[in-house]
């Protein structure tokens, strides 16, 4: 399966595995152009910064007040895809499923939280969540991923 690697350790069946592909495919249908978008509006922010910044000029005497919101604006219907896709691969688990994949995002250590897209204080706290040596997760522990060997 692409993708949320978790759902591997969820016992998902044959009939769930084909609904959340075909939900994945169809992320990567509309991903792709609602990106491109966010990342030309990004190009003309950092065009513009070239443009007018000089060697000695700090960063806050441009008025960037357009460009953010333009930035923003774009960004929107990405987070909305995201949820969207959240949403349909949560109504293919079961209650169980369910349960169990909050159980294992709410033990997952801070950095994979973030590298999800899960923090929503984007804060830099996850940096410091994990040490090596630091334990693994039991819920990582429980059931081994296809191809992957148990801890």
């Amino acid at each position: 399966m692409k993708h949320f690697g978790q759902y591997d350790m969820l016992d998902l069946t044959a009939e769930q595995r084909t609904k959340i592909e075909t939900i994945h495919e169809e992320y990567e249908r509309e991903f792709p152009p609602l990106m491109e978008k966010v990342m030309a509006v990004q190009m003309k922010k950092s065009e513009r910064l070239i443009e007018n910044l000089g060697p000695d000029q700090p960063l806050s005497s441009l008025n960037f007040e357009k460009e953010y919101k333009a930035e923003a604006e774009a960004l929107i219907p990405l987070t909305q895809l995201h949820a969207r896709v959240r949403a349909k691969i949560l109504a293919v688990l079961t209650k169980e499923q369910t349960g169990r994949l909050e159980k294992i995002l709410a033990d997952a250590p801070k950095y994979l939280v973030e590298r999800l897209g899960l923090n929503e204080k984007q804060d830099d706290s996850w940096k410091d969540s994990w040490k090596p040596g630091d334990p693994i997760p039991e819920s990582f522990k429980k059931a081994p991923r296809k191809n992957f060997p148990a801890f």
